[in-house]
């Protein structure tokens, strides 16, 4: 079991954090591999992680990364971390979580046995409730379709399932090459390309826990600036562009899975994307409608569909 998982953690500052995420994971003895990538700053902290006697009941691996500038070097760097884990599953997990051993077994286990993409269980609270609750049922169907429409009805991220890698990898990958300009479009993106590849396990155990911190600083200032209120979010002047880039990468999986043409794809993407939002349906439609008017970068979109057969999942 200690060799089939990946626990990869980027790292910007916020060290405070990433010492209790390595002192709790030290104190559960983790059996898993954990893959630290940092692009921040502090040289405390890096010094800190590369004394390896101080957490000696893990394996781990720090790797110190260009400085998170911008999202390309985050981009850059969640890609080049990906392509070193070898083992079959990965869990992304940000350094102000901390997680069950029990769980992340349970998630392999599932895995190991059942025909899933992607699994987690539940994402508890400081009050122990689960933050997922809304919707506890597994995201499933028979076509990439079917189960993009039933991730829309039924939204819950997907960013810290533990996941088959060669998938990890097809999406940083693919985000890599689509660089978007705003964040809540790298975690949808995160979220709709592992569905297409197969169901996804929602369970009730205990799992990981989520203890928000502060937000990571960008370019722009806070993280928190890139997810506004979803109808001030749909009508900025970003995101045509930006749900176009997610359109093509969602059609180029869709296209794989389902064997349909890419822009076939991009059609059953774009008509399902408003269940997400049922109020805003509308809104959602007519800027969907504008974004395909600007058209669509057949050059990207072949990028892409070469990195998807290289990893034939």
């Amino acid at each position: 079991m200690k060799d089939k998982l990946t626990i990869l953690v980027p790292l910007k500052d916020r060290s405070e954090y990433t010492k209790r995420f390595m002192s709790k994971s030290n104190d559960k003895k983790c059996p898993f591999k954990i893959l630290l990538a940092d692009g921040g700053g502090d040289v405390d902290i890096e010094n800190h992680l590369k004394e390896y006697a101080n957490y000696p009941n893990l394996n781990y691996e720090y790797f110190r990364c260009p400085f998170d500038s911008t999202f390309g070097h985050f981009y850059k760097k969640m890609k080049n971390a990906v392509d070193k884990i070898e083992t079959p599953y990965i869990c992304s997990l940000d350094n102000d979580d901390w997680f069950e051993v029990d769980g992340m077994t349970e998630c392999v286990s599932i895995l190991d046995k059942e025909n899933y993409s992607s699994a987690r269980g539940s994402l508890c609270a400081s009050d122990g409730s689960n933050i997922w609750s809304t919707y506890r049922d597994d995201i499933t169907g028979n076509t990439g379709v079917d189960r993009i429409i039933d991730q829309s009805k039924h939204f819950h991220s997907n960013w810290h399932n533990v996941m088959h890698t060669k998938i990890a990898k097809i999406c940083w990958s693919i985000i890599e090459i689509l660089n978007p300009t705003n964040f809540r479009f790298v975690e949808q993106i995160n979220c709709y390309i592992p569905v297409v590849f197969g169901n996804s396990h929602r369970g009730d155990f205990p799992w990981v826990h989520h203890r928000r911190g502060e937000r990571i600083e960008t370019e722009n200032g806070s993280l928190a600036n890139h997810f506004p209120d979803q109808k001030s979010w749909i009508t900025s002047n970003y995101w045509p562009e930006n749900f176009n880039k997610m359109t093509e990468a969602v059609g180029v999986v869709i296209s794989y899975v389902d064997n349909i043409s890419v822009y076939e794809a991009m059609e059953k993407f774009r008509s399902t994307y408003p269940y997400k939002l049922p109020h805003l349906s509308d809104l959602l439609t007519d800027r969907i409608n504008y974004a395909k008017s600007l058209g669509y970068n057949k050059e990207r979109i072949d990028k892409m569909k070469e990195i998807v057969h290289q990893y034939s999942v």
